[in-house]
């Protein structure tokens, strides 16, 4: 008798301290992905840390700056943030998508209840975009942003365009 009531004190004292709940198995964003109804491939594989507060707010980190492919590319940075919701991601920071040589953040992302088949991705400056939802069923490889890309972006954003040679071109 003694054994199953140090065993139930023992679960009792660890589900719950100071009024929170706590989680023998720590969730992974991508359990928390999935148990608010959304792809667990949103993020790529990798993410180092992770936390999750109770009104959905989220930061997930990873170790640097890097780019998954799928229909689209995708560009993650080292900490990315937003608030979860039940089929939603609202004000996202840390993701970014290239649309037509440019990269614009991703602020939204969302899908439809009942399910369509279909994920919303809003981007800044008023573009929407749909994508097939099963691109996003499993979480995509992410390779590492190098240092020249970075800085080919940099000069991209600053209206700075490489002027090309006779030679570049043969």
């Amino acid at each position: 008798m003694l054994p199953i009531i140090i065993l139930l004190s023992y679960l009792l004292l660890t589900r719950t301290v100071s009024g929170q709940v706590l989680v023998s198995d720590p969730i992974t964003i991508y359990d928390a992905l999935a148990s608010h109804g959304l792809p667990i491939g949103l993020l790529p594989k990798g993410v180092k840390g992770f936390t999750i507060d109770p009104t959905g707010l989220f930061e997930a980190h990873l170790d640097q700056t890097c780019r998954s492919k799928l229909d689209n590319q995708f560009e993650y940075k080292p900490d990315i943030s937003g608030q979860l919701t039940y089929g939603r991601v609202a004000n996202l920071t840390g993701m970014e998508s290239l649309e037509l040589f440019v990269w614009v953040s991703v602020n939204e992302i969302r899908v439809d209840i009942p399910n369509s088949g279909r994920i919303h991705f809003d981007l800044e400056k008023g573009v929407h975009k749909e994508l097939s939802l099963s691109l996003f069923e499993t979480p995509a490889d992410c390779v590492a942003v190098t240092t020249a890309e970075k800085t080919n972006r940099f000069l991209q954003y600053n209206g700075v365009r490489k002027k090309t040679s006779r030679k570049d071109v043969m």
